[in-house]
């Protein structure tokens, strides 16, 4: 899709449909949220150079997380809150501190659901789960009340979190449309 950032397909129902990506990255590549575990995808993750971590939004999007993580000796990472979805995964996030690993920054964003999370990597790269997204009868980005599971009032609270996120360049969400945003509008979209 752009810069070493590619979208996978093979959504499944088990993830509700959910949209996955994947990081081409020197220090380890990423999967974030999960696609169906079909062998030519995994193929070309291998001859990609395989997968290092696991990103999980949250618990709607995990699929064949585990499967992946078998297979390529991944981490995968979730909130506590959300692990439930993935009791055995390796790395298991508490509380609400931003956590750094490689370029990636992982911001707690409960609101969709109560343990949500939301990478930004390279500062430029935000993958949102099921927090935001293109929401075309308004054409612009922003949060879906009626998918929201737990608290609308939280997850106002963690878009307003967003903008300091001003660096933003492009917004890939679990559902819905990805966009390019300008350099330095991003906070302004909110």
């Amino acid at each position: 899709m752009t810069d070493d950032v590619y979208i996978n397909g093979f959504n499944h129902r088990n993830s509700y449909g959910a949209h996955s990506y994947f990081i081409k990255a020197d220090t380890g590549n990423w999967l974030i949220d999960s696609p169906r575990f079909i062998s030519g995808l995994v193929k070309k993750f291998e001859e990609m150079g395989g997968i290092r971590y696991i990103f999980l939004t949250h618990r709607d999007d995990v699929c064949d997380a585990y499967k992946y993580a078998q297979h390529f000796e991944a981490k995968r990472i979730i909130h506590k809150l959300e692990s439930e979805a993935q009791k055995d995964a390796e790395m298991i996030l508490d509380g609400k501190d931003v956590h750094r690993i490689d370029a990636g920054e992982i911001h707690f964003t409960p609101g969709h659901t109560e343990g949500h999370l939301v990478l930004l990597w390279n500062r430029k790269y935000l993958f949102t789960g099921d927090h935001f997204a293109w929401v075309s009868s308004l054409n612009r980005f922003g949060s879906f009340r009626d998918a929201c599971w737990y608290s609308w009032e939280k997850q106002i609270g963690s878009v307003q979190k967003m903008q300091s996120f001003q660096e933003v360049e492009w917004v890939f969400p679990g559902h819905g449309k990805w966009g390019k945003i300008d350099k330095g509008q991003f906070p302004e979209i909110i």
